[in-house]
């Protein structure tokens, strides 16, 4: 950069800058192709933020599509009464927090000899339960995020 804000001072300060041009038009091309450089660069970002998302999506959506009757039976419990205190000891339980579809809200204790501990579900699957209840089963109850 200081190419660029030496082509500037020249341009504003000199009056005779004619035997500098040489030099100012080499500062705007690196400032160009440094400013080029920083949006190529956001603009990849951006994509593999959005390809992880997507990879991530699909994979809960297969992993939702392939619950045990254990997991769709706790998944059922949490939707009846939204907010539960599940031993995270139990398999199902445990494979749920595992695969980040149940998120353990805190831990109240350390020694906890019950392993109870809040719970709720990822946002992104509970959209996707809320438009595919036939996940759970048909006795599902209605599910809504409220902003219908």
């Amino acid at each position: 950069m200081p190419f660029f804000i030496s082509a500037w001072a020249v341009f504003f300060f000199y009056r005779d800058w004619a035997p500098y041009q040489s030099y100012m038009k080499f500062g705007y091309i690196i400032a160009a192709i440094c400013i080029l450089g920083q949006l190529l660069t956001w603009v990849c970002a951006c994509v593999v933020a959005w390809a992880v998302k997507d990879q991530e999506r699909r994979r809960m959506i297969k992993r939702l599509q392939g619950l045990t009757p254990k997991e769709k039976e706790v998944l059922r419990k949490y939707s009846e009464e939204r907010a539960l205190d599940l031993n995270i000891s139990e398999p199902a339980v445990a494979r749920l927090v595992y695969d980040k579809i149940l998120v353990v809200l805190f831990q109240t204790e350390l020694n906890n000899p019950f392993f109870l501990y809040p719970v709720s579900v990822d946002s992104d699957v509970w959209e996707y339960l809320d438009k595919h209840r036939e996940v759970l089963g048909s006795d599902l109850p209605v599910i809504s995020l409220g902003d219908d």
